[in-house]
């Protein structure tokens, strides 16, 4: 035994320590393998292992992993073709003894390395306590911000159990958590409680925790979104004198590269509207709220921006080249027309489907908060209330609130100052619930089936 560094061949090894690399020979179909695989845990986020090897023949490769020797999850393949292969293994359970093989394919045949019993650590003693009940339905791993003096990204597995976290400052803010375009980090942005104090950045952690990049988003606060392309755009506050001594915060939409540099502001409401004259005041210390836009969605294939204007109860796509306002959907301006059913108010988390818009629907004033689903036809210019779904009695939610929906017709969904998520059939019946603990908010979530993928 070298420095530490197992060398195996035929048998079943174990990953314990967070440096702990184990070297087993693969196996051809049948026989003694050709290639050998290493594992290294993560000291960072101990839920993360990355596996590297050498193969014979230039290929894709990738890992197999879960509970048992059926494993059941697979990562992303290699990007490309290669005889060197650096896969990260993510998803894992918090302190959970796991089975995982490397998989090579070149010219068609398949070479699987025999398999290894990791084991992950423990969480961290001061992530907040999750209690889970039931199972969800669709699996996979839930990315959720969390927060209250101090803010949480988390990963959750279908039982509620943590595969992944990051601990921010006190006084920060985190709202928006995705997993990276090219599924090698985990993106959130970031804002200071304080909103007077401009600290916001978008953050972009690799999976094992070990590379940290800060990119500067000026007076950004809610959302975000990575771009294809590379960059990001993001929701940034506007703060104008106007009229006779009074100061308001409008909102624009920015795009930037990957160091925060500004690329072009895509859309700005000082150049398409005029402040009304009765603003609340609080949320920005700056001055007037005026629109509090506090989502943003890209469709790639559209090239169109959806944005949340919560103080004006409505939702509007822009066109990203040529910043126009395509429609808007609620509010006293509407170019649709709500043909029947409830109108949301005051919403978060608008997302398009194929038939039309869910949104979260927060309301003022009542005892509860909603989930709509509104047919759309931009044709009749129209749209149409077709499912809702109520929280319980007495959660109404504040600040933020998301769904997630599956094809299935089962929804996943967060409910921000509440402090739970839970998961729906398409009947509305709740299949799980995850609270958090008690003062703890949720942001927006991301649900993907499997995390991990290349490494850098």
């Amino acid at each position: 035994m070298d420095s530490g560094v197992a060398r195996l061949a035929g048998a079943r090894a174990k990953v314990r320590g967070p440096m702990l690399a184990l070297y087993l020979l693969a196996c051809d179909p049948g026989e003694a393998g050709d290639f050998e695989i290493t594992v290294v845990r993560s000291e960072v986020v101990p839920t993360v292992f990355t596996v590297t090897w050498t193969s014979e023949e230039a290929g894709l490769g990738w890992v197999e992993f879960g509970p048992d020797v059926e494993y059941g999850r697979v990562t992303a393949t290699d990007t490309e073709e290669g005889t060197e292969h650096r896969i990260v293994v993510a998803g894992v359970p918090a302190a959970s003894v796991w089975h995982l093989r490397a998989v090579t394919e070149s010219a068609g045949v398949q070479l699987a390395s025999d398999d290894v019993e990791i084991e992950s650590g423990a969480a961290s003693p001061s992530l907040p306590t999750f209690t889970a009940t039931g199972k969800r339905d669709h699996g996979g791993n839930l990315i959720a911000p969390v927060f209250s003096d101090h803010p949480f990204v988390l990963g959750l597995d279908g039982e509620g159990r943590f595969t992944w976290w990051w601990e921010g400052e006190s006084n920060d803010v985190y709202t928006r958590a995705r997993l990276s375009l090219d599924a090698r980090a985990i993106v959130f942005n970031r804002f200071d409680e304080d909103r007077s104090i401009d600290r916001g950045a978008i953050y972009r952690v690799s999976l094992d925790g070990t590379e940290v990049s800060e990119i500067p988003a000026e007076l950004s606060h809610h959302d975000f979104v990575e771009l294809p392309e590379g960059g990001y755009a993001y929701l940034k506050i506007d703060v104008r004198e106007y009229g006779d001594e009074r100061t308001v915060v409008g909102d624009s939409l920015v795009e930037i590269d990957e160091t925060g540099a500004l690329v072009t502001e895509v859309w700005n409401a000082w150049d398409a509207w005029t402040p009304p004259d009765d603003l609340s005041l609080g949320f920005y210390p700056q001055g007037e709220d005026w629109l509090h836009c506090n989502t943003l969605e890209y469709d790639a294939d559209r090239g169109v921006y959806l944005v949340s204007v919560r103080n004006e109860s409505m939702v509007m796509e822009i066109d990203r080249a040529t910043g126009e306002l395509l429609w808007t959907m609620g509010g006293d301006d509407s170019s649709l027309a709500l043909t029947s059913g409830t109108a949301f108010e005051h919403q978060h988390a608008p997302l398009r489907d194929e038939k039309g818009m869910f949104v979260f629907d927060n309301r003022d004033g009542d005892a509860r908060s909603y989930v709509r689903h509104y047919a759309v036809d931009q044709d009749a210019g129209t749209y149409t209330e077709d499912w809702t779904f109520d929280g319980p009695e007495g959660n109404w939610v504040a600040l933020l609130g998301d769904v997630i929906p599956y094809d299935d017709g089962g929804k996943l969904l967060a409910w921000g100052t509440a402090g739970f998520i839970n998961e729906i059939d398409a009947q509305g019946n709740q299949s799980w619930r995850a609270d958090a603990e008690f003062g703890h908010i949720i942001g927006f979530l991301d649900s993907v089936d499997s995390l991990g993928g290349p490494a850098e």
